[in-house]
């Protein structure tokens, strides 16, 4: 069974395998500036996260899993394991991801 280590830049890893269920998040921030005749800035944040999953390593393999798997990765802002939703990572984090058979 293919599996994979992925290592962010903390030195913190986690495996997946072909099973492993994952959800992704996407971070969306708005940013409005106003300069009133002051000159001060009245700043407008408008934040949401949308989730999409789950969404197993097999619903996105192709001939190259591992690119299969970066690009996955990193159409997002955030991902966990679907299972354990008390951890999210950061997609930016991510040092390396390694294929183990």
């Amino acid at each position: 069974m293919t599996k994979f280590r992925i290592t962010f830049i903390n030195g913190e890893t986690i495996d997946i395998d072909k099973d492993t269920l994952l959800d992704l998040a996407i971070y969306e921030k708005e940013n409005y500036f106003n300069m009133s005749p002051r000159t001060t800035h009245n700043i407008v944040l408008s934040e949401s996260s949308h989730s999409y999953g789950p969404i197993s390593i097999q619903d996105i393999h192709g001939s190259d899993l591992i690119m299969s798997l970066l690009n996955f990765l990193h159409s997002s802002d955030f991902f966990y394991v679907h299972n354990q939703p008390e951890i999210i990572y950061a997609s930016s984090s991510i040092y390396k991801i390694e294929q183990k058979d």
